[in-house]
């Protein structure tokens, strides 16, 4: 599929008043692309939560139903697209996920856990060494 395919996919989930319509347009669109979307343009905590359960649990066809039936289809709210990540910004490491704040100041403060994501195989962030470090323990 192109990408107007699944701008138009996107289109139909936060405009489309025909909810059923809008299951059929979705059928071919990759849930984390409609999620990418969905995060910047819905702000409904139940609709949150009910993804939440359903995300990795359920079938794909389930939370698609979901992102069909689970917005209401607004014609004159704007799409906002989802910002592009900046190239020099750190990534977290593997043993933390995208979001978590204070993933730096962990891999600073705690020798055992920075020795941890080495062994994990991932691309370090700058500044951190490759090789592991000796971890002291207190009795």
């Amino acid at each position: 599929m192109s990408n107007q395919q699944f701008l138009q996919g996107v289109n139909a989930i936060l405009k489309w008043p025909d909810r059923r319509k809008v299951l059929q347009q979705i059928e071919s669109l990759p849930i984390p692309y409609a999620l990418a979307f969905l995060r910047v343009n819905t702000s409904d905590i139940d609709f949150w939560r009910l993804v939440a359960k359903a995300n990795m649990e359920m079938d794909d066809d389930i939370v698609k139903a979901i992102f069909a039936f689970g917005i209401k289809g607004d014609r004159t709210k704007r799409i906002s697209f989802p910002k592009k990540k900046k190239k020099g910004e750190d990534v977290a490491p593997a043993p933390f996920r995208e979001n978590d704040k204070y993933w730096r100041q962990i891999m600073d403060n705690d020798i055992s856990v920075t020795n941890q994501a080495r062994h994990m195989g991932d691309a370090l962030p700058q500044g951190i060494g490759k090789r592991p470090r000796r971890v002291v323990e207190w009795l």
